[in-house]
């Protein structure tokens, strides 16, 4: 096996809050995917944020809000489950958590594809 390139994984810092986590984990609960029902499960990501704060510092208790990272793909399952947002008796505040993380998978893959600019030696190497 022999190494042909590097690429960059995306890991994006973001702020949350309870509101922002009591809406997902209902979302979630709701979803009609397994995959997106068990992140808010044991072992899940959402139940994993729900858990952070619970442990919150004190200077993250005066903010009301924790930061934490995420990658591509764990904003690609938070996106995903969020696309319910139009289904009926959800809380107040759905469609703009879809939105708000929608943006942050945008900016994530606009990242990467700035840092994973292709090599233009390999790219003619592989059309040959």
């Amino acid at each position: 096996m022999k190494r042909t390139s590097y690429h960059y994984s995306i890991v994006t810092l973001a702020a949350y809050t309870k509101e922002d986590v009591d809406l997902l984990m209902v979302m979630s609960q709701r979803h009609y995917d397994s995959k997106c029902r068990q992140a808010s499960q044991v072992g899940g990501i959402i139940y994993g944020m729900k858990n952070r704060l619970d442990f919150m510092l004190d200077e993250e208790k005066e903010l009301g809000q924790v930061e934490a990272s995420f990658t591509t793909q764990d904003l690609d399952l938070l996106c995903k489950i969020t696309e319910i947002y139009y289904v009926e008796g959800l809380p107040k505040g759905a469609m703009e958590l879809s939105g708000a993380l929608f943006g942050l998978l945008r900016e994530a893959y606009a990242e990467s594809g700035r840092v994973n600019v292709p090599d233009p030696r390999q790219a003619q190497a592989r059309i040959r």
